[in-house]
């Protein structure tokens, strides 16, 4: 199968959250799945592989040019599966329509604390209901690893 994975940082970058999606990319490799991390992180490696892993950093910083970028890489890439690793509706709903238009099954990698349970505000709260009313309906499925 061939799968994507979308983030907004650059890999390798130590972060935490990279480090969580390397570690189940690297699984999916074992399991003879073609991974590739698409990022809009700015790094100063821009492509290169990590255990069968392999990633490409475009580097965008405004998150329009990044958008099209990672559109168009997966209109052409065409992977079986998506895995989007952002909160961001700004994200989101351009990556699930693009995926939608194309084909692509996505799914949203989730940590084991979702950040809807983080905010104790009113706002916050009505948000994380809409989010998770609405948003979440979009995926098949949750990649949550703790």
């Amino acid at each position: 199968m061939i799968i994507a994975i979308i983030n907004t940082l650059p890999i390798p970058s130590g972060n935490a959250s990279v480090n969580r999606l390397l570690s189940y990319a690297k699984e999916l490799v074992v399991l003879g799945n073609d991974v590739t991390v698409i990022s809009s992180g700015n790094s100063e490696e821009k492509e290169g592989a990590i255990d069968g892993v392999k990633y490409r950093n475009y580097g965008y910083k405004g998150l329009i040019k990044a958008l099209l970028v990672i559109m168009r890489t997966l209109k052409k890439y065409k992977p079986d599966v998506t895995i989007l690793v952002s909160n961001s509706l700004l994200l989101i709903y351009p990556i699930w329509f693009t995926c939608k238009f194309c084909g692509i099954k996505l799914l949203q990698e989730k940590s084991e604390y979702p950040f809807v349970l983080q905010n104790k505000s009113f706002i916050g709260r009505l948000f994380a209901k809409m989010y998770v009313n609405t948003t979440y309906k979009r995926f098949p499925g949750l990649i949550v690893q703790t």
